[in-house]
């Protein structure tokens, strides 16, 4: 698996303590990153508000054998939404999802915070 991220605002000069790209290496780690995926609820639909969105999003790319899986897109500010699994998901409610993907990438600490990036 291949985590990348994505700053579509780079003019709000975040910092992060992990480079853009890591190669997550293990099928071990990857099928956790996939079966937390799995797991996360659907995002509800209707109106509803979400904390300001910063731009930083993180396309996981999965690997099977030679062959790529679709992306995975998750936003790591604003409403948290995961793309890529067929219905919209969220994490908002579920920071174990976080401490997966971390874990998974050797980043530390495991959290949403060091995903979203330090202004």
């Amino acid at each position: 698996m291949t985590i990348g991220r994505v700053n579509f605002f780079r003019q709000n000069h975040v910092y992060f303590t992990f480079p853009a790209q890591v190669a997550v290496t293990g099928a071990h780690r990857s099928q956790a990153v996939a079966q937390a995926l799995c797991t996360l609820p659907t995002m509800p639909a209707g109106p509803f508000s979400c904390p300001m969105d910063w731009g930083i999003d993180y396309r996981l790319i999965f690997t099977v054998g030679d062959s790529q899986l679709a992306p995975v897109t998750v936003d790591a500010t604003g409403c948290q939404q995961v793309t890529g699994l067929g219905s919209v998901r969220w994490t908002v409610f579920s920071p174990a999802f976080w401490s997966v993907l971390a874990t998974a990438a050797g980043i530390a600490p495991a959290d949403q915070a060091s995903f979203g990036g330090t202004p």
